[in-house]
């Protein structure tokens, strides 16, 4: 039997707009997408807060909330008269942000509320492409693709731990990027 109410929230919102246009020989295709979204939940712990803290059985949240907020965008022309030789470039730009906390309270043996674990992680992740390709068709059933994506791509992260079940608090914070390129070369034949 659960000792406590177990709400839970999420909300969302999702936009995003595309462009479309034909410049004669060239289509234009453009993109943005936004994502808000937050979840809260409480869990009962109560069950568990005995075998996992040794204190007398009580009253116990799992306290969960996490929040993401993403920005996505691409713009990419490309040929559009068909023969020999098509081609495309674009580019690509994208950030998200993301929060994470979560808490473990209960009753000590005297009754006093105690924190036996909580954590709290930030996420940033951010990346830039140009990228082109073009193919050559030699025959109907013969080309030649040959393209690269040039892209820098980064991630941070903060994130803490502390409470009884921890010990001494650990911050961790860190951040890694990727600069690159991804060539292509395909020889095709249908």
């Amino acid at each position: 039997d659960n000792l406590l109410l177990d709400p839970h929230y999420d909300r969302s919102l999702m936009s995003g707009i595309t462009a479309d246009a034909d410049f004669g020989n060239v289509d234009l295709v453009s993109n943005t997408s936004f994502l808000d979204r937050h979840l809260k939940a409480r869990f009962d712990a109560s069950q568990a807060w005995a075998g996992l803290t040794g204190f007398l059985p009580g009253a116990s949240p799992f306290d969960f909330s996490r929040s993401i907020v993403s920005l996505t965008h691409e713009t990419r022309l490309s040929s559009s008269g068909g023969g020999r030789f098509e081609w495309l470039a674009g580019l690509f730009l994208s950030h998200s942000d993301e929060d994470l906390s979560s808490s473990l309270t209960g009753p000590d043996d005297s009754g006093t509320i105690v924190l036996a674990r909580m954590e709290y992680r930030e996420d940033r992740a951010s990346e830039a492409a140009l990228y082109g390709e073009a193919t050559y068709r030699f025959t109907r059933t013969l080309s030649l693709i040959a393209g690269a994506r040039i892209f820098y791509a980064s991630h941070s992260v903060s994130a803490e731990r502390s409470g009884l079940l921890v010990g001494a608090p650990s911050p961790f914070r860190g951040t890694s990027t990727q600069p690159g390129v991804a060539p292509k070369l395909v020889l095709s034949y249908k």
